[in-house]
């Protein structure tokens, strides 16, 4: 069944980086990344990732949300495979060239507005497509905690203005998000209220329990019970060293073992499947432009089949087989009480078929009979 996707950008810290992102219609998911790879043999390839979004296109028949120079129409038809972009940054229905700020709990209400908008466009008003919709979120650094605003506080009804409601999401894909907050030199960044210009306080763990709706003695990677951690994956960078934001500060002071932004232990929700990649932050090696996240991505919102697999593995005995041009080797008489060459655990790779013994006594080799089902 194909879901819409619904992308939520990360954290733009001054004025300037959240004018410069709501003048983009795809707030960075169109941009790719064009690297130099070294091959096996020493030869220096390039290689271009078009982008999540085009790479969606391409590869899975995604469209855009956009006609007409402006977003699909209230009452327009949209493919389920299309890809929408949550624009948090705009100041609500107010058409300006600049953008806003608003806290947590306000993004969260809008998603819903926007999840629902997505809803009547793909469903038409029938029941049976509306019965089974569902959205999936994309999300980087920040807007992976908007989703989980939404998901763990709006949709419990446990934020002001919310009531309990269906999130209508499958399944929730996060590059980099600060799910257990941002670690400056080890200590979690202060949340400064009113005096907090750019709303770093949204990464304080306390501040953070508050939006998500959490206990006091929980965790902030911590989803709770509203949505399955298995249904929720996590994309988590390892270098740090190529992130280059805030004047190449930030990464001198969250350090190594993190993004250049986000440590590595904190990039994660508890019982959430995660890859580790090393990319940083973002950026030209960034976690969302890059092949690797996008193929995280695709497998794991967009797969349709499971494969398992099993081996059964059995014991039988060769006799080896000697090259003619090789003098065959006299075979060593076995000391009494020792016993004969054994394997003693399967070897790690399956084996098709034997191969032939090269020493002088007879050996036991294992047979690995595969079977695969879909």
């Amino acid at each position: 069944m194909a879901r819409p996707i619904v992308y939520l950008r990360g954290f733009a810290a001054s004025q300037d980086e959240i004018d410069a992102t709501v003048a983009t219609p795809y707030m960075g998911f169109n941009l790719g990344s064009t690297k130099v790879r070294k091959s096996f043999d020493g030869e220096m390839i390039p290689f271009v990732f078009e982008s999540p979004l085009v790479r969606l296109m391409k590869d899975e028949g995604y469209t855009d949300c956009f006609m007409d120079g402006a977003f699909v129409p209230q009452d327009g038809v949209v493919s389920a495979k299309s890809v929408w972009i949550f624009r948090y940054y705009d100041k609500g229905e107010e058409v300006s060239p600049q953008g806003g700020r608003r806290d947590m709990e306000a993004w969260a209400a809008d998603l819903r507005v926007l999840i629902e908008r997505i809803k009547r466009s793909v469903c038409q008003g029938d029941p049976a497509a509306e019965a089974d919709f569902k959205v999936h979120l994309v999300a980087h650094s920040m807007g992976g905690l908007i989703a989980r605003t939404y998901l763990q506080g709006y949709c419990t009804g446990k934020l002001p203005g919310s009531k309990l409601c269906d999130p209508m999401v499958d399944k929730v894909f996060t590059y980099g998000t600060p799910h257990n907050g941002i670690e400056m030199q080890g200590v979690n960044v202060p949340n400064l209220g009113k005096l907090d210009r750019m709303d770093l306080g949204n990464f304080n763990r306390k501040r953070m329990k508050e939006y998500l709706c959490l206990e006091d003695d929980a965790e902030a990677n911590d989803l709770g019970t509203r949505f399955p951690p298995e249904r929720f994956f996590c994309f988590v960078g390892t270098n740090h060293r190529d992130y280059e934001a805030f004047y190449g500060l930030s990464k001198h002071a969250v350090g190594p073992m993190s993004d250049g932004l986000v440590l590595m232990k904190n990039a994660y929700v508890k019982g959430s499947p995660r890859a580790y990649a090393h990319r940083s932050h973002s950026g030209p090696y960034g976690l969302v432009n890059s092949e690797e996240g996008y193929q995280n991505l695709r497998r794991f919102c967009l797969a349709t089949c499971a494969w398992t697999s099993s081996c059964t593995w059995t014991r039988s005995r060769c006799r080896p087989t000697w090259p003619s041009s090789k003098p065959r080797p006299t075979r060593r008489a076995r000391t009494p009480g020792s016993a004969a060459s054994t394997t003693s655990a399967p070897p790690r790779a399956c084996a098709t078929r034997t191969t032939n013994c090269m020493s002088g006594a007879r050996c036991l080799v294992l047979r690995c009979s595969r079977t695969t089902t879909r």
